[in-house]
């Protein structure tokens, strides 16, 4: 229902960049990793953000639409039509004047002050690629692993042998989780375009 153009009553809006030719969950940078890349860096959150109520106001000023003839539209004078006047696909309408019939020419349900423009990507924020580096989180990450480990080794590891060859082991083993966690991550921004391949590919 969401696709039939005939319906009038369901509307879905997701993230969409036309200058990147990406929607849904490629379009937004805080989806990477599991839908957590924003709890890690700032810039993803910005972006998004900035995305969202750009694509929000195309949505209003092209899709949520309905014909002049509307009662909605009863009370708009003249100058008001003509200033938000479009055609079935959204896009502006300067032809319009007294004795242009409504049926002919659509309008906003929520009118944008700044009056209609052409979509596109004018005002979206650049791909915010390169603004996280895995290798800042290891310090934390390094920190959260240890701390896990000691828990694992207090409730699952008993006698002194087995407490001599984990406190041998401990540094060893953390550092390899952590390293496989930031491998982990690196491999997730690269896939979603947020960090440059390893050896310059992609």
């Amino acid at each position: 229902m969401m696709a039939d153009p005939r319906i009038f009553s369901h509307f879905q809006l997701v993230p969409v960049r036309p200058d990147r030719k990406t929607a849904g969950a490629a379009a937004a940078a805080t989806t990477v990793l599991h839908a957590f890349g924003g709890f890690f860096c700032r810039a993803f959150r910005v972006h998004d953000f900035m995305l969202g109520r750009l694509n929000m106001r195309d949505y209003l000023r092209r899709v949520l639409i309905l014909r002049a003839d509307n009662p909605l539209f009863d009370g708009w004078s003249l100058a008001e039509r003509q200033r938000h006047a479009l055609d079935a696909d959204g896009a502006p309408l300067p032809t319009v004047d007294g004795a242009t019939p409504p049926a002919a020419y659509w309008l906003p349900v929520i009118p944008d002050s700044l009056g209609p423009t052409p979509g596109g990507h004018a005002g979206i924020l650049p791909w915010p690629a390169g603004q996280l580096d895995p290798e800042t989180l290891r310090p934390a990450l390094g920190q959260r692993v240890a701390a896990l480990l000691a828990i694992a080794q207090k409730d699952e590891i008993s006698g002194l042998l087995a407490n001599l060859w984990f406190d041998a082991g401990e540094r060893f083993i953390s550092a390899r989780i952590t390293g496989d966690i930031v491998a982990a991550f690196r491999a997730a921004l690269e896939r979603h375009d947020l960090l440059p391949r390893a050896g310059g590919a992609g």
